[in-house]
């Protein structure tokens, strides 16, 4: 979940409203997911607002499983996602933030496109080497567990290399599939299905995939992967320099530098590899495995500094004014407006918050069981102080929660 605050904007509709997406009815600069998602899939419209500078506040949280956020931006009113141009209109959806605009190298492949040997799904340790959709033998695992299925690459070489499987070859425009039963989320639209997709969930699957990437310019390029579960890219001869993204922390450079590897079970492998590149064509290759649960991979570069671009047949180019979020500046002047401490003593049940403020200004104090409502109050009218202002109270102050497990507080500029 999440919410976002924006001072000053007025929200006044929001898409698929429900019990947990919602604009706070007690603060309409705000809106929020209040429960635990794989996707909050929320968006706010807010309507008069003038040219000018606002405070941008925006807070999520992780409760397990996979974990992603982002915060963006466009001009009008999009129920989804998909729904602005994608052609760098003035209304499409920017990062709050977000990269710099300019001018990006994009690599692509060459006009063979991309080989990809599939293997599965269904695919299963057998230590008898009896069966047909086996690995041949049963292999080490450095992920744990004790299942029979796909879960390292040192297994995906083993059904690679074993002549009792039939595999299934196919020639691509790009990396970029998905299992449409139960995809993941990427990062990168128009995915299409695993060769090997079937009408279920499929499992324990892998693909081998190669071609030759053109790089347009020399220079330095951020080159990776996104998927669930492990994969790794190889360009044989050339060096990575450094791992720029490494979502598991278990993106490596091994081989000299020259692949970059993310080994493990995981819903979201992002490892990018940094490498300076002349220009000109370089054989890839790369590998992934599905063990089980979502299932994508998608291949994508750009020139250090850019947004990402998927990696695809005759797109080695120069792209004229990409990336750009909106920029986050600094204010016209005074101080942000932050909580900056918070203290409780167990023992006593003795309390503070304290946040930034400016003489002149006056302030609230509010507390609630929940991120909907704020039933209690404090103070509403704390005069500000120069630089910090402190609250303090005790936990028997919180009239109807003083037993309460769990306590939010919200402080407000009036």
């Amino acid at each position: 979940g999440f919410g976002v605050r924006i001072q000053g904007f007025n929200f006044t509709s929001i898409n698929a409203p429900d019990a947990n997406r919602m604009i706070d009815p007690s603060s309409p600069d705000t809106f929020a997911y209040i429960a635990n998602t794989g996707d909050s899939n929320t968006r706010a419209v807010a309507t008069d607002v003038q040219p000018g500078v606002y405070r941008v506040e925006f807070f999520w949280w992780e409760r397990g499983g996979g974990d992603h956020g982002e915060i963006y931006i466009a001009q009008g009113s999009y129920v989804n996602d998909g729904d602005t141009s994608v052609g760098g209109a003035p209304e499409q959806w920017k990062p709050i933030g977000g990269p710099p605009s300019g001018d990006f190298y994009v690599p692509g492949l060459n006009m063979d496109g991309v080989d990809v040997v599939s293997l599965g799904p269904g695919l299963i340790e057998d230590p008898t080497s009896a069966g047909l959709g086996d690995f041949n033998r049963v292999a080490p695992n450095p992920n744990g567990g004790g299942d029979d299925g796909l879960t390292n690459l040192f297994e995906v070489q083993l059904a690679l290399d074993n002549v009792n499987l039939t595999p299934v070859e196919t020639n691509h425009d790009f990396v970029n599939f998905n299992d449409p039963q139960s995809g993941g989320p990427g990062r990168i639209p128009g995915d299409i299905p695993f060769p090997i997709d079937t009408p279920a969930d499929d499992n324990d699957f892998l693909i081998e995939f190669s071609g030759t990437i053109v790089i347009p310019a020399a220079g330095t390029y951020n080159i990776g992967f996104q998927g669930d579960d492990g994969a790794f890219l190889r360009i044989p001869n050339q060096m990575f320099d450094a791992v720029v993204e490494n979502a598991t922390g278990s993106g490596v450079i091994d081989e000299g530098g020259a692949r970059i590897i993310c080994d493990c079970l995981t819903g979201n492998s992002s490892t990018i590899g940094q490498i300076t590149l002349a220009a000109g064509e370089y054989p890839f290759e790369g590998q992934f495995f599905e063990r089980g649960g979502g299932a994508y991979m998608e291949l994508f570069g750009v020139q250090d500094g850019g947004p990402y671009f998927l990696i695809e047949k005759d797109g080695a180019r120069l792209a004229l004014g990409v990336g750009g979020g909106q920029p986050i500046v600094d204010g016209p002047g005074g101080t942000p407006f932050l909580i900056t401490e918070y203290t409780f003593d167990e023992a006593t049940g003795d309390m503070s918050i304290t946040w930034s403020s400016e003489v002149g200004e006056t302030y609230g104090v509010f507390f609630g069981g929940d991120l909907a409502s704020w039933p209690g109050e404090l103070d509403d009218s704390i005069a500000g102080e120069e630089g910090t202002t402190t609250l303090s109270f005790n936990r028997g102050d919180l009239f109807g929660f003083e037993t309460a497990d769990r306590v939010y507080f919200f402080v407000r500029e009036n």
